[in-house]
């Protein structure tokens, strides 16, 4: 009875991330290789007013797919939960989502390293001042009716259930945090450190404190998520994503994302 209330959970959630995904090319051919993100978090990935993918993950996507000799197929979704199912049930080859390697991740899927440094901390975000005596997560969680907004599934979604007493929400976008804690629905919200700059430079009203993350939740860079055991895919990846760095052509996309020291 259990593993046909997951099966049916799981083709629901597919489902609900199905929308998201057909936005990928549509005559993508056969050999493509299938990569998984999720928009709505720049600069790793957004939708611009023409409606096209755009941000430091599908510009490396695409080299990486030049290098290894095969066309790039890109499948937006909701969330990283329907990511993540997707690749388990081989939905899609790999994922690109700036997604920040964890010893938890590391026990479920191969993620090759290709950006970023390790992250002993991330920020809480609030809009125009820091609520006098807030100086760390533990402060807020002696006031009352706080609301912390986290990307689901996401560290700071797993930082937040050390915290019972804040009101945990879970919101599929960096946009819809920030319009979400100047609406006051949420108290703050809880993002990496490239998001969060990126987000600070946009928006001069947002003000923020640094958070240190337990060293069980510390993040050891991005990774581009692969299917255990599919070790010619893993080791072609490595390879293009080494070539791509002593070429020089990863830092220029770092650069040009403003993700240089991340």
């Amino acid at each position: 009875m259990k593993t046909t209330l997951f099966a049916v959970f799981a083709a629901l959630i597919l489902l609900a991330g199905g929308a998201w995904y057909m936005r990928s090319a549509k005559t993508a051919p056969n050999n493509a290789i299938r990569i998984g993100m999720m928009s709505g978090w720049p600069p790793y990935m957004s939708i611009d007013n023409q409606g096209r993918f755009v941000g430091f993950d599908v510009d490396l996507a695409n080299k990486l797919g030049k290098k290894l000799g095969k066309p790039v197929e890109i499948r937006d979704f909701g969330s990283l939960a329907v990511l993540f199912l997707a690749l388990e049930q081989g939905k899609i080859d790999m994922i690109f989502s700036g997604l920040d390697i964890t010893q938890e991740r590391l026990g479920r899927m191969e993620l090759v390293p290709y950006t970023g440094e390790n992250i002993t901390f991330i920020y809480l975000v609030f809009y125009k001042r820091v609520p006098n005596g807030i100086n760390d997560l533990a402060s807020l969680a002696r006031l009352r009716d706080q609301v912390v907004a986290v990307e689901p599934n996401a560290t700071s979604d797993k930082l937040m259930d050390r915290y019972p007493t804040i009101t945990k929400k879970q919101l599929k976008s960096a946009a819809d945090m920030v319009l979400d804690v100047r609406t006051g629905k949420s108290t703050a919200f809880l993002v990496e450190p490239a998001v969060a700059r990126r987000l600070l430079a946009k928006d001069p009203e947002l003000t923020c404190i640094s958070i240190p993350l337990p060293e069980d939740l510390r993040v050891y860079g991005c990774g581009i998520a692969i299917k255990k055991w599919n070790a010619g895919l893993l080791n072609s990846v490595m390879c293009a994503v080494k070539t791509l760095k002593e070429t020089g052509e990863l830092a220029a996309l770092e650069i040009q994302w403003n993700l240089k020291g991340e």
